[in-house]
């Protein structure tokens, strides 16, 4: 997994992720997205100065998780075999015994169901 707080011109961090947020006690979070303004053009700088009025991340925003390709690995194999993350994880009523992701609740400890290409979210 990639986790560079300091790239630029934006992070390269897993989204959602606190590390991507300030505190803001006026927010009904307690949390405002901090993205930086510095960008090439007036739309870019306009888009990201919207993200920073948002109060945290979406409930129902998609999961970004970059990951880097093994120095060792051949460069036109994919660092990850998604067909792979694909067939474990789908067929199989979510069991997590197979799972190569898991996202877990922090505070209960339980596991949330993942839905990895299963059909539960399609678009119109």
């Amino acid at each position: 997994m990639v986790f560079r707080p300091h790239a630029r011109p934006l992070p390269d961090i897993p989204i959602p992720n606190d590390v991507g947020t300030f505190a803001d006690p006026t927010s009904r979070t307690g949390r405002r997205i901090n993205s930086s303004l510095f960008a090439p053009t007036y739309m870019e700088r306009m888009a990201r100065a919207g993200f920073n009025d948002l109060e945290g991340w979406g409930t129902y925003a998609p999961i970004s998780v970059s990951f880097a390709r093994p120095d060792h690995g051949d460069p036109q194999k994919p660092a990850l075999d998604l067909a792979n993350v694909m067939t474990r994880m789908q067929g199989d009523r979510y069991a997590f015994e197979d799972d190569p992701v898991h996202v877990i609740n922090l505070r209960t400890g339980v596991p949330a169901i993942v839905d990895v290409g299963a059909g539960n979210f399609r678009t119109p």
